[in-house]
């Protein structure tokens, strides 16, 4: 099975939980359109079932049981990671482990979804649109975002955040003019969108700058 096949297959299935599935959807179809070097997919079931593998990132579920998450642990043994909703990651860590795999400590996250108005927080200053000119001060704060809290993922390479800053997707929460925080849209789709990364540095954590850009994305 070819990749377009795949996506035809698995593709509506996923679209169909969008907002569980978001980041597996935007991966896939951006690899539909321009495909990776390295690209891997596997089908363990009915559509929607399946798995895919960006080059140097982790193993991404859809919508597996645990018996299939089990069936693909033999392919993960070498993996930086494995990320899926619900249960299915520690399905299939836990049958990696048991064929000799080992990780690390898990990270959970979650989805938060925004389904009215954002709401600012009371925070001063204002948002603004990034330009070629901050793209270094964007480096250094994907970098630092990278290292907290994707550590497994690959660090930004600046000829792709030059691009990303003068790419619309930016936004800095600013005050008296210098930029405090920032925040992307990572991904839109057809009836949701992602809001990510969001980085404050630490020092300047803790007064609503991040929730203050977030909204301001939200309303873009």
């Amino acid at each position: 099975m070819d990749l377009q096949d795949f996506a035809r297959i698995h593709l509506p299935a996923l679209d169909a939980d969008e907002i569980r599935f978001n980041v597996q959807i935007a991966v896939l179809n951006a690899a539909v359109k321009d495909p990776p070097p390295r690209f891997s997919f596997w089908t363990l079931g009915a559509p929607g079932h399946c798995a895919i593998q960006s080059q140097e990132r982790a193993i991404m579920l859809g919508n597996l049981d645990k018996a299939e998450c089990c069936a693909l642990a033999q392919d993960a043994l070498d993996a930086p990671g494995v990320v899926g909703a619900d249960d299915t990651a520690h399905w299939l860590a836990e049958r990696a482990r048991a064929l000799g795999a080992t990780f690390e400590p898990p990270i959970p996250q979650r989805i938060h979804m925004i389904d009215a108005p954002p709401r600012y927080p009371n925070a001063p200053g204002a948002a603004r649109a990034l330009t070629a000119d901050d793209a270094p001060l964007l480096f250094q704060w994907l970098a630092a975002f990278q290292r907290e809290a994707v550590p497994h993922d690959p660090p930004p390479q600046m000829e792709n955040v030059a691009k990303a800053a003068i790419g619309g997707r930016y936004l800095f929460w600013t005050v008296d003019g210098q930029p405090v925080s920032v925040a992307a849209i990572s991904r839109r789709l057809r009836h949701t969108g992602g809001v990510a990364p969001v980085y404050t540095p630490p020092e300047r954590r803790g007064r609503g700058y991040a929730g203050s850009v977030t909204a301001a994305i939200v309303e873009q």
